[in-house]
């Protein structure tokens, strides 16, 4: 009986196990493969369903030399002004609008979608130095490191982490003298003045009865017939689509006790 209390799963049902491991895409085997030999066809249609993620997965040329561009103007070390940097003159330019200039409310934000985006850029140039494809595998010493000891022979070979960290320490943080670190200081800076910063108001009365919120002018009459109005639709909602009742048969809806209704406060 005990043998049956776990059930082996169907061939196509996700393992959570290999699933979290990834040692499947990892390794290229089926899980119920490893260690035995596959068979010819449905090999083949691995490795050529394999091959065409690959070919999908890599990088145009123009698109590995954009990366390469946006990596070096982040690259690019501030010696006298910030704006002797290409990237954050761009920078200068998004933080214009119609009618001025963006301010502590507006701008932050701009800051923010450019640091994550930077960041991916940072992963996928790791991903680019630390994977190289088949035909560039044996070619070069870009992707390789030597601790200068007696086995300088034998490279070992950078990972991901490896590069990702070398950039970061490099061009990402504070410190580091470039466009990344004004960005991260711009971006602290009006963020602090925007939660230490009163919002104006944007309700104001005009007249007896009338109340302006920002571009909208409306007078209290309009807003109880707001009110009836939603009042109305939510019962509607209730009685018809809630408890399946039709207009006819609304009377019959139990009837809440509101008046007798209390919180149970502690």
């Amino acid at each position: 009986m005990a043998r049956t209390t776990i059930e082996e799963g169907e061939k196509d049902e996700v393992n959570p196990w290999l699933e979290r491991t990834q040692w499947q895409p990892y390794l290229g085997e089926d899980d119920e493969r490893v260690g035995e030999s596959k068979e010819g066809e449905e090999g083949d249609d691995d490795n050529s369903s394999n091959n065409k993620q690959r070919e999908a997965e890599r990088l145009t040329k123009i698109q590995k030399a954009c990366l390469h561009f946006c990596i070096e103007l982040l690259d690019q070390f501030v010696t006298r002004r910030e704006y002797d940097s290409a990237l954050v003159c761009a920078l200068a330019v998004l933080g214009v609008k119609q009618d001025g200039w963006k301010g502590p409310e507006q701008y932050p934000p701009v800051l923010s979608a450019m640091i994550k985006v930077a960041r991916f850029m940072v992963v996928q140039q790791a991903l680019e130095l630390s994977e190289p494809f088949e035909e560039d595998k044996f070619g070069g010493d870009d992707a390789y490191e030597s601790d200068g000891s007696a086995n300088a022979s034998r490279p070992g070979k950078r990972g991901c982490s490896q590069f990702v960290a070398r950039m970061m320490d490099r061009f990402m943080v504070r410190g580091s003298h470039g466009p990344m670190q004004w960005m991260l200081d711009l971006r602290t800076y009006g963020l602090k003045i925007h939660y230490n910063t009163t919002s104006r108001g944007h309700v104001e009365w005009k007249g007896h009865d009338e109340v302006l919120y920002k571009s909208l002018q409306f007078n209290m009459a309009q807003f109880r017939s707001m009110i009836h109005g939603l009042i109305t639709e939510s019962r509607r909602l209730l009685v018809e689509d809630l408890l399946f009742f039709d207009g006819r048969h609304a009377h019959e809806t139990p009837k809440i006790p509101w008046q007798s209704l209390r919180d149970n406060c502690l």
